[in-house]
């Protein structure tokens, strides 16, 4: 990761523009992969309109706001100098695991405190089909709360430098698209650690559980956790 900003533009504002236009070809890369679903949703006036409307969400998401808080942290919370490539990788496992428990909390308390389910309703019109561009097909209030901040406040609790920072963005969010690419689906991943696609599509369904995304499974975590804690207890 160390030299990754030698073949970026040298431009903060090009960059930040950079980052959304990579989740966005991302997206239209894996639709493409899933033509049969994306014929089934729009087989429908109903259909075709959700689909629009995702892509018009996603676009506004990738292009407007991503590019506007990308550009914000590296400013303002990035550390100003590259750092060594031990301190971008405990940087970058920092960023995942803050992200991964923020959203887990925020996620569940979408779902289960009373008031609050409408910042997440719209995502969940994606319920018997779900594509590609459903990942980032989401309300303002829960982009802003759900996908930035936990990201933005994994970059500034380590003191990521911008190569980290880029390169988790652009994992991050590659990973929230393959959990809601269809085809996936087919596919276990070796490590409970994971999120599959398995996992977050069955949310979908039942709108319920599976609240870990889009990389570590933190409810299973959690759940490991709490039954080694209670043996231990237990035994002792």
């Amino acid at each position: 990761m160390a030299d990754l900003l030698g073949y970026l533009p040298a431009s903060l504002v090009q960059r930040s523009l950079l980052l959304g236009v990579v989740h966005v070809l991302l997206t239209a890369l894996l639709e493409v992969t899933s033509l049969e679903h994306v014929r089934r949703m729009r087989s429908s006036s109903a259909g075709r309109a959700l689909h629009r409307s995702a892509w018009s969400k996603t676009l506004f998401n990738d292009l407007v706001l991503e590019p506007i808080t990308y550009y914000g942290t590296v400013r303002y919370l990035c550390h100003p100098e590259p750092t060594s490539w031990r301190d971008q990788l405990f940087a970058a496992s920092g960023i995942v695991l803050i992200e991964a428990v923020l959203y887990y909390a925020i996620h569940r308390t979408y779902h289960e405190v009373k008031g609050l389910y409408w910042i997440h309703s719209y995502h969940h019109k994606f319920n018997t089909i779900v594509l590609p561009s459903t990942g980032m097909a989401v309300t303002v209030a829960e982009y802003v709360t759900a996908y930035l901040i936990p990201v933005v406040l994994g970059v500034a609790l380590v003191r990521a430098d911008e190569t980290t920072s880029f390169t988790c963005a652009v994992v991050i969010g590659f990973s929230n698209l393959l959990i809601h690419t269809p085809w996936m689906e087919q596919l276990r991943y070796p490590s409970w650690v994971l999120v599959s696609a398995a996992d977050h599509q069955a949310h979908h369904r039942q709108n319920r559980g599976n609240y870990g995304a889009p990389l570590l499974h933190v409810d299973r975590i959690l759940e490991y956790l709490h039954v080694a804690y209670y043996s231990k207890a237990k035994s002792s």
